[in-house]
């Protein structure tokens, strides 16, 4: 993760239900390096989507840290993200949080960018109101939610 901007915020955003999945409206194509450190949430459950005959197996969701906050603690900075699981006391049962550096780059772009149908992403929020992106096929995803219908 490189810092590329910081966005000063006069009036605190509400938090929205954490670890819950909330669709954005955007046009984005977001891009981490291949040797970059990322932060990584994993949410390993029973298949219930029907995403690749995901049902009756263990299916990971995986979401990449986007932005990290500093509304509710303000001494939070990069140098502190490695250690972040260590304080995020409130994972549900099956997620967990890892930092690991890129093997190879990693691109989450809005599905209608490129031949899809989504103009949405599906991001959530730690009890630090760090933001995290999908990774997986968000068209399917919103599938699997009854958002869309499939042609």
């Amino acid at each position: 993760m490189t810092l590329v901007g910081r966005v000063p915020v006069a009036v605190p955003i509400t938090p929205t239900k954490l670890y819950a999945p909330n669709l954005v409206t955007r046009n984005v194509n977001f891009i981490w390096k291949a040797g970059s450190r990322a932060f990584i949430l994993t949410r390993e459950q029973e298949g219930k989507r029907c995403e690749s005959g995901d049902a009756g197996r263990r299916v990971k969701e995986q979401y990449i840290m986007q932005s990290y906050s500093q509304q509710v603690d303000n001494s939070l900075n990069l140098t502190c993200l490695p250690s972040l699981a260590s304080r995020l006391g409130k994972l549900p049962p099956g997620w967990s949080y890892e930092a690991k550096r890129l093997k190879k780059d990693v691109n989450v772009t809005t599905p209608i960018l490129v031949g899809g149908k989504a103009t949405v992403g599906v991001v959530i929020q730690d009890e630090f109101q760090n933001t995290y992106t999908y990774l997986g096929n968000v068209d399917r995803y919103l599938v699997a939610l009854n958002q869309t219908k499939p042609n």
